[in-house]
């Protein structure tokens, strides 16, 4: 039964109805009231349903990558997920993942032992490891166990500045090279989930997907940018070279940041 007191009104904005649909929101005039089979309805068809946000951004992104982000910031915004909610979304599922399976324990487990390993041997040769270097190791294993995801998001946005001063002549402004790498590294996280859930499967350590990741986050910006930017194919190879480098420097950079912060205390 319909679940809707004013027909002439839309049940989600309020707006007049002049027609089946709302004019304001789009939503069906026609509201049914919530069941079971309704609610099943809706999640199968948001999986099946080809023509929906989801389905179509995934396969556009692995075919293209480039040409999504164009189309996006020249005005498709309804035909694909916002890049910011798509980022975040993949990589929440990644860190969950990492949970459930244990993965974030046993690589800090495995990381801890490797240096305590390390520390022994140095000690039983008359060399030990200075307490501040243990410190500052321990330091970094909490950092990874804890922050390696938001340390990854918060570089999107700094790396976003340092990709428009390389592309400065090609006047993309800083919001839309935004958007571009957070589909480029939202997509290449998505790439990485089976990886990881096979990784884990087989008893090997997940932490050592970062090359994995690494390597789809290279391909799928080299490419991107070809497109996005308008680059031939050496200069798409430069750079991601260069932008390459630039991330890893930046990252290491905020994992000792967040390291020293650790340190004091202060996260």
């Amino acid at each position: 039964m319909t679940f809707q007191a004013n027909m002439s009104e839309c049940s989600n904005c309020g707006g007049k109805l002049t027609g089946p649909y709302c004019s304001h929101c789009g939503q069906k005039a026609g509201t049914t009231r919530l069941s079971v089979t309704g609610i099943a309805r809706g999640a199968f068809n948001a999986l099946t349903d080809l023509d929906s946000k989801l389905p179509r951004t995934v396969l556009e992104l692995t075919l293209n990558p480039g040409q999504v982000a164009l189309n996006y910031v020249k005005g498709a915004r309804v035909a694909y997920v916002n890049p910011v909610k798509y980022c975040i979304a993949v990589f929440a599922v990644i860190l969950a993942l990492m949970h459930v399976t244990g993965q974030i324990d046993l690589t800090a487990e495995r990381v801890t032992a490797a240096n305590n390993a390390r520390a022994l041997e140095a000690a039983s040769s008359g060399q030990a490891v200075p307490a501040a270097i243990q410190a500052s190791q321990r330091a970094t294993v909490e950092v990874y166990t804890e922050y390696l995801q938001p340390l990854q998001l918060l570089l999107i946005p700094i790396a976003a500045f340092l990709l428009r001063l390389l592309h400065f002549r090609k006047k993309r402004n800083y919001a839309e090279v935004f958007c571009f790498l957070a589909f480029v590294f939202g997509h290449a996280a998505l790439l990485n989930i089976p990886v990881i859930a096979l990784m884990s499967l087989s008893g090997f350590l997940a932490y050592y997907n970062l090359w994995v990741y690494s390597g789809f986050l290279l391909i799928i910006f080299g490419y991107g940018a070809k497109v996005f930017f308008d680059l031939s194919v050496v200069w798409a190879i430069i750079s991601g070279l260069v932008s390459g480098a630039l991330y890893a420097v930046t990252m290491i950079m905020l994992v000792t940041l967040a390291s020293a912060l650790r340190l004091n205390g202060i996260i």
